[in-house]
């Protein structure tokens, strides 16, 4: 026994115990990290159809045919999500009456469905475009399981 009353082989042990979970502890820290990060880098849809068109081969027309896709939906989105930011200005109003709210609200079903419809043309243009294997490598790519388990493209394309 030493002077503080603790064994040597005691103090070894719990020396490595504090160690292990410092390690543990940065580890996890580095985890939250790096999911904080990587969520981030999520630049909405088009980052992922451009993620799927990454390693094919596309000719002009096809090219061509896939910007005018990414281009209407990434105007499609800042429309809605201007109409978002409105919207959560005018919630957090007490003074904002309930006509309004509804009117504002109703707007944002419109314009979604209509954003829908016309990402959803641009999308089958673009689909058109592409050979059969492209096609299928395509939709392979873009079937990388979301929450649910239900693949991003379907999810994404019906969530009217």
């Amino acid at each position: 026994m030493t002077e503080a009353g603790v064994h040597p082989p005691r103090r070894r042990g719990l020396a490595i115990v504090l160690v292990i979970s410092i390690v543990l502890n940065v580890f996890l820290l580095a985890a939250i990290a790096g999911s904080a990060f990587s969520a981030r880098e999520d630049k909405g849809p088009g980052a992922r159809f451009e993620h799927a068109v990454a390693g094919m081969q596309l000719d002009q027309k096809q090219l061509t045919a896939f910007h005018d896709f990414l281009k209407t939906l990434r105007q499609h989105t800042r429309a809605i999500r201007e109409v978002n930011q409105a919207q959560w200005a005018l919630l957090s109003d007490p003074k904002t009456d309930n006509a309004k709210i509804a009117e504002l609200l109703n707007k944002s079903v419109e314009m979604r469905m209509s954003n829908q419809d016309d990402i959803a043309a641009g999308l089958a243009t673009f689909l058109a475009t592409l050979t059969p294997e492209q096609r299928v490598n395509f939709i392979e790519a873009m079937r990388e399981t979301g929450q649910n388990g239900q693949p991003q493209l379907i999810r994404w394309l019906f969530r009217k």
